[in-house]
């Protein structure tokens, strides 16, 4: 029994030292503006990992190794993938997106007014095409 514990204690302290740990620090901006973006994802691409920036913009993760891209995304911008190559402060820049929205309606109706609303204007169409009917049949 003993055996076993030294042997899993052995393994674990050797993938640690064998897998040294990377700590990854930096702060998100938004690109335009400059200004801190909070709480934005970062993920840690083709893994599980992730975190999210505070509420400063700031963010530290830990990885093991230098090779992994880092998917930064936030509402309202542009996500961005990025290569880390040090573990020095890195400063990501996020590009906002403008949707383009349709026709907006803004009304103080209840639905059942403007129902009612609908019906009196497609009423008075039909009394128009009509009389101009009437006026035909009189001659």
């Amino acid at each position: 029994m003993r055996m076993k514990i030294l042997l899993i204690i052995i393994i674990a302290l050797y993938s640690n030292v064998h897998c040294p740990k990377i700590s990854i620090s930096g702060l998100v901006k938004d690109a335009e503006t400059g200004a801190l973006l909070p709480y934005t994802n970062i993920q840690v691409m083709n893994t599980n990992y992730g975190t999210v920036s505070n509420r400063d913009g700031h963010f530290r993760i830990t990885i093991d190794s230098l090779s992994y891209k880092l998917t930064f995304s936030h509402i309202g911008y542009t996500s961005k993938s990025i290569t880390i190559n040090s573990s020095q402060k890195n400063e990501i820049n996020l590009q906002p997106i403008v949707y383009e929205l349709g026709k907006v309606v803004v009304s103080s109706l209840t639905w059942a007014e403007k129902f009612i609303l609908e019906a009196i204007k497609k009423n008075e169409k039909a009394v128009k095409r009509n009389k101009g009917l009437d006026d035909v049949e009189k001659l």
